[in-house]
């Protein structure tokens, strides 16, 4: 087989495999959304963390204070 048969030998399961690896805009859509959703989780979650070791500190900073 000479170098030109060979290419178009493999040419043709490249080019089929570059096609499905490409996004259409819809799906790269739905994976730009599933990440936001799962940053904004995550926000809420360090929010609440956070809210709760400032209260729990001053609660038993209180406890210490007033005892």
């Amino acid at each position: 087989m000479n170098l030109q048969s060979e290419l178009n030998v493999f040419n043709r399961p490249l080019q089929k495999v570059e096609f499905d690896l490409e996004w259409n805009q819809e799906q790269s859509n739905l994976v730009r959304r599933k990440l936001e959703k799962q940053i904004y989780k995550e926000k809420v979650k360090s929010r609440v963390f956070k809210i709760f070791g400032y209260i729990s500190t001053l609660s038993i900073t209180f406890s210490f204070l007033f005892c």
